[in-house]
């Protein structure tokens, strides 16, 4: 079954978007991690333990906004990325782009807060019911702007070295690295249940 799944086409494309789910999850947190410092530094103290969703230190909103940016460019491109992003440099491909990520980003943040709201009863990391154009303080419109921008970015400067590097890793570096980092995931969200639940 293993077998059938590591040969499978649809097991690797669900190898790569994972290995972009993580990858854009620790560097979200990061980002998460920088902003909470930048700002609290100012008002009061740093409690970075407040911006976890995770043991690990990831943010999944942010990797899962990217994979799904990936698994849409690879689509809409036929899976030829980086040969899309050398000829499609016009205004309207672009616009298009910051478009449907800016559609991307409400949904992902959307639903994160849902799903976070309905684990753990109420969402701890954000609520915009105090900012112009939100949607019942899921988010926001300023946030899907901004998260839209930063998306397209992604996709124009980072989408084609990150494609580029994981063409050329080994298969079976690439599924050993799968399997490493998804069964930490996996125990991750073990743990992560345990201490919502019964901690």
């Amino acid at each position: 079954m293993i077998k059938k799944i590591k040969g499978s086409i649809a097991g690797e494309v669900f190898r790569d978007i994972f290995l972009y789910f993580w990858f854009f999850s620790l560097i979200g947190e990061f980002i998460e991690r920088f902003w909470a410092w930048f700002r609290e530094e100012i008002w009061h103290n740093v409690d970075f333990s407040q911006h976890l969703i995770t043991v690990e230190p990831l943010s999944p909103p942010y990797g899962i906004a990217m994979a799904m940016t990936v698994l849409m460019m690879r689509i809409l491109t036929h899976n030829n990325i980086r040969d899309y992003l050398k000829e499609k440099t016009k205004f309207i491909n672009i616009l298009f782009e910051f478009i449907m990520c800016v559609i991307l980003s409400a949904f992902v943040e959307g639903t994160s807060a849902i799903i976070i709201i309905l684990v753990v009863g109420y969402n701890p990391f954000w609520d915009y019911s105090n900012v112009p154009f939100n949607f019942f303080g899921l988010f926001a419109l300023h946030n899907c702007v901004l998260f839209g921008i930063v998306l397209v970015l992604a996709i124009r400067a980072l989408l084609p070295t990150t494609e580029k590097w994981l063409a050329n890793i080994p298969n079976k570096m690439k599924w050993r690295i799968f399997n490493v980092l998804f069964i930490m995931f996996c125990l991750d969200l073990l743990l992560a249940g345990v201490k919502v639940f019964i901690v």
